[in-house]
């Protein structure tokens, strides 16, 4: 086809002959001679066209798939390679700068910290709810056990320094409440953030297993204020070890499994949470026990949780003159835990007088109940510190962690003890 459009191009590029002109210059059919020459030039010029269109080099033809089957040809979809043009590379040309291409990534680890040793202490208070910077160290050498390289071990591209008190800011729960601000302030993104609580978290369960639940009855003794020896001090060669116990509820968000939602489900708080066990001794130490579904109830959290038994085994270690003092569990009268703490190595129970149906209290009766309930008030207080913390405040919610959740609970508690002033 390519040969017929160029005969045909010759043809018209011929020189006319003298007939043709003088015959081009009389009217034909009442025509006149310039139009019959400009109609010629224009079939020329679109004759001309069409042989440009059709000879132009392509550097790729793709061909009819039903041709080539018919023909019995192998077809290959894939358009055929490009035509190597000369004076120009691929593998070593230089790449298009454009003025709107965007910039690289800036890196965390290409930032200069944000924190440093030396950080005010007005600083680390806000962010953490450490007092100074001093007693925020202190804590960290008691959870790495002095172990300098604990203390200095990273998982981003964070200082060591860093990675503690981001992992403290978010415990307390003021300054970073979600984990896309964390990410915006801290630099890495927020898996790796996670990752980072969840090895401070380790670190500090780890030495909250190492170290006893509950203080020893000298420490008990040593350390708690001169009012709790008029009442619980040493009479007649008759010791005492007193333990303040209470129940506090986490809230949580309503769950879709019927199972879930009725194990977590409490009439008291009207909704779905978690409950755990507190504990305060005279002394001001506190603690916490593992949180339970809502459903469960108080009496049933004391029989069953387990840490009367752990108490049992401490008393009996913890020997005073070479025999036993048992623990003296100071409940609320919601409890029903004589029989159960008689069972558990003889412990025993001190709660206000409740009377049945509409009988009157005694005199003694609401002496005791009046000085029980004056002592438990302490207790209150040590529930509302081992709240305090932003993720426990906040509550359970949807698509948490929730060991991290259950973590946290227990060592917010822990490290409340070296945050604070004693409650009693």
């Amino acid at each position: 086809m390519r040969q017929q459009l160029a005969e045909l191009n010759n043809q018209i590029n011929k020189r006319p002959n003298i007939a043709f002109v003088e015959a081009a210059k009389k009217p034909i059919n009442g025509t006149s001679a310039e139009s019959a020459a400009g109609d010629a030039a224009e079939s020329r010029k679109l004759v001309m066209q069409m042989a440009e269109e059709s000879s132009s080099d392509t550097t790729s033809i793709k061909m009819n798939p039903s041709v080539a089957v018919e023909a019995g040809l192998a077809f290959d979809e894939r358009y055929s390679p490009p035509i190597q043009t000369p004076n120009k590379t691929f593998f070593n040309s230089s790449p298009r700068s454009s003025p709107t291409a965007t910039a690289g990534k800036n890196y965390a680890a290409n930032k200069p910290p944000i924190l440093t040793l030396g950080t005010p202490d007005s600083e680390i208070k806000r962010r953490t709810g450490f007092a100074s910077e001093a007693a925020m160290l202190s804590y960290i050498f008691v959870v790495c056990g002095g172990d300098f390289e604990l203390i200095g071990k990273r998982n981003s591209s964070l200082t060591w320094y860093e990675e503690w008190v981001f992992h403290f800011e978010w415990k307390y729960g003021r300054t970073l409440t979600r984990w896309t601000d964390a990410a915006k302030a801290f630099g890495p993104v927020q898996w790796l953030l996670r990752e980072i609580c969840r090895q401070k978290l380790h670190l500090e369960r780890r030495i909250h297993g190492l170290w006893p639940k509950f203080v020893s009855y000298r420490e008990d003794c040593l350390l708690r204020k001169p009012k709790w020896e008029l009442k619980y001090g040493e009479r007649n060669g008759v010791k005492t070890r007193i333990i303040m116990w209470d129940m506090t509820g986490i809230r949580s968000y309503q769950f879709g499994g019927a199972k879930v939602q009725r194990d977590t489900y409490s009439k008291y708080y009207a909704g779905n949470c978690f409950k755990g066990g507190i504990f305060t001794q005279l002394c001001g130490w506190i603690g916490v026990h593992e949180l339970w579904g809502g459903n469960v109830s108080d009496s049933n959290y004391n029989e069953k949780a387990g840490y009367l038994d752990e108490q049992w085994a401490f008393q009996n270690v913890d020997l005073v003159d070479g025999s036993v003092v048992p623990f003296t569990n100071v409940y609320d009268k919601g409890y029903r835990a004589r029989a159960v703490c008689w069972r558990k190595g003889k412990q025993l129970v001190a709660q206000p007088i409740y009377a049945k149906s509409d009988q009157r209290f005694k005199g003694s009766d609401t002496l005791i109940s009046a000085s029980i309930a004056s002592d438990r008030g302490g207790n209150e207080r040590g529930v509302n510190i081992s709240k305090r913390s932003g993720v426990i405040k906040r509550g359970f919610k949807a698509n948490m962690d929730t060991q991290m959740f259950q973590d946290a609970w227990i060592t917010w508690a822990f490290q409340a003890n070296f945050m604070y002033d004693p409650v009693l």
